[in-house]
């Protein structure tokens, strides 16, 4: 088990910061932080960072395959034509 996470080893240490923190300051005590339970004071840090990273792979994932149909499908627009 990681030692952050073991409170048997030392007692409860907090959650390595991420590039997230400062957001999850600011969400972790409104309604929205409540209902998800990011003010868990174990494990609500780690839930937010995993729900933004999330996000955004899955929007990296929908740029690249936007961008490779794109590619895709213009080669086969011009596969036929010859420039010059």
């Amino acid at each position: 088990m990681l030692p952050f996470l073991a409170e048997e080893e030392g007692g409860h240490h907090e959650a390595p910061h991420s590039i997230f923190t400062w957001l999850w300051h600011r969400v972790k005590d409104t309604s929205l932080g409540k209902f998800y339970r990011f003010d868990d004071p174990h494990l609500g840090q780690f839930w937010f960072d995993a729900i933004l990273f999330s996000l955004i792979a899955a929007v990296i994932l929908l740029i690249l395959a936007s961008a490779a149909d794109f590619v895709i499908s213009s080669r086969t627009l011009f596969a036929g034509c010859r420039f010059g």
